[in-house]
């Protein structure tokens, strides 16, 4: 079940579900029923609750997650267009995620039953009660805000498709109130489209360019530019994610390495540009570091692109920091086989310490401008005292608007 439109992307992760005798929505019921899963069925979707007993039964699916993971099981969605409009959706519950409608979508993801194929959602457990009437009135008038100025459309095939009658959504059980935050949730992004997903790209990117864009005026280029461009709204930037993505994957074809279910750590991430390439080329996380007013639009960026498989860290970086205190429990078995982009950042605070102490299997390394493939080893020499490596590949090369630099494939011994 691959979609081109996945191709700048975030890839669809596969994940098998280890049982048997499963052909149909039907039988996936009964196999919960069977494994004492509890769980909600409504007419299109089985939705399972965060609970122990799921580990067992779902395994990985479960452990790549935040604990108040929930997973929305769609029925069979072999169509190819369906499965494109499944991704738009994507974009549409970060949206509402950004406006604080929804809870956070973590992921789509297909389950494997052997030779069955389910549409998984995975979002944030709501631990909610049903509002008042007055709550749930003043939470659906916001939403009618945003259909009214013409940023949300409600999809054509939804029975109460007319603004009047969104408050249905209220008496369906599909608008909670957290019992942690206090705050109300809508349940149902599916029945939403964004109207115009280039402009909410558009938009973050401008709201964001004190802290995205680079430098000074570029002749031919007009005003400040981004450091990272942003090729889904053709934004150009001092960096080509475009060129640089390519160079990296070239060096790690060269010694047989994809990035195919790997953590990714990206100190210094801008925009998180380079992140987004690593999700949508298999990744199944990507964790990123930034200064906090980077990362607070980078996350923004990052969700209107339609991208939902990572966290970013805001902190002011220096060479002692510990970013072990920043990886969470569930990915710390899957730092043996991580990846490391440590990209155009080392003079700022040379090498950090904790990559002695981080398992990291892959590092790719970036110079910064006038840094040659010759003087490579000595520019390495921090990091060789710090744990045993080899420099599997490398290059010199240019991008965008920068001068030449190495980039290197670096693999832990």
């Amino acid at each position: 079940m691959v979609s081109k439109s996945e191709q700048n992307r975030q890839k669809i992760l596969r994940m098998e579900l280890p049982i048997s005798g499963v052909c149909s929505f039907y039988d996936l019921e009964k196999v919960l029923k069977g494994h004492g899963i509890d769980y909600v069925k409504c007419r299109n979707t089985l939705y399972i609750p965060p609970q122990c007993s799921l580990v067992s039964l779902f395994g990985e699916i479960v452990s790549l997650y935040p604990d108040n993971a929930g997973f929305k099981i769609l029925r069979n969605s072999e169509n190819l267009s369906e499965l494109n409009l499944l991704m738009d959706k994507i974009i549409v519950a970060n949206y509402l995620y950004l406006k604080r409608i929804t809870p956070r979508l973590y992921d789509l993801v297909e389950l494997r039953v052997e030779d069955t194929s389910f549409m998984v959602f995975v979002v944030q457990h709501v631990n909610g009660e049903v509002p008042t009437d007055s709550e749930c009135l003043s939470f659906i008038e916001s939403l009618k805000k945003l259909i009214e100025a013409r940023e949300l459309l409600i999809d054509s095939n939804v029975e109460w498709r007319s603004q009047e009658n969104l408050q249905y959504l209220g008496y369906n059980g599909d608008v909670l109130k957290s019992k942690e935050d206090k705050q109300l949730y809508c349940l149902d992004f599916q029945n939403f489209t964004v109207a115009k997903p280039k402009m909410l790209i558009q938009n973050v990117v401008t709201e964001g360019k004190d802290q995205l864009l680079y430098g000074g005026k570029r002749f031919l280029r007009g005003d400040k530019y981004v450091y990272q461009s942003i090729p889904s709204v053709g934004a150009y930037g001092k960096r080509d994610v475009e060129v640089r993505w390519k160079a990296i994957k070239r060096l790690l074809s060269e010694v047989n390495i994809n990035l195919d279910n790997r953590l990714i750590l990206d100190i210094g991430c801008n925009a998180g540009m380079m992140l987004s390439q690593a999700l949508a080329d298999g990744a199944c996380w990507g964790l990123g570091w930034d200064r906090p007013l980077v990362v607070e639009h980078s996350q923004r960026l990052l969700m209107a692109l339609g991208y939902t498989r990572f966290n970013l860290k805001g902190v002011e970086l220096t060479r002692d920091y510990n970013l072990l205190n920043d990886i969470q429990t569930r990915f710390i078995s899957r730092l043996d086989e991580s990846v490391i982009f440590y990209l155009a950042v080392r003079l700022y605070f040379d090498f950090m310490p904790v990559f002695g102490r981080i398992p990291w299997k892959v590092m790719i390394y970036e110079g910064h401008k006038g840094e040659k493939q010759t003087d490579l080893s000595n520019d390495l020499r921090e990091l060789y005292k710090m744990c045993p490596f080899s420099i599997a590949s490398s290059t010199e090369y240019n991008d965008g608007d920068s001068h030449s630099r190495t980039l290197a494939v670096l693999i832990r011994n």
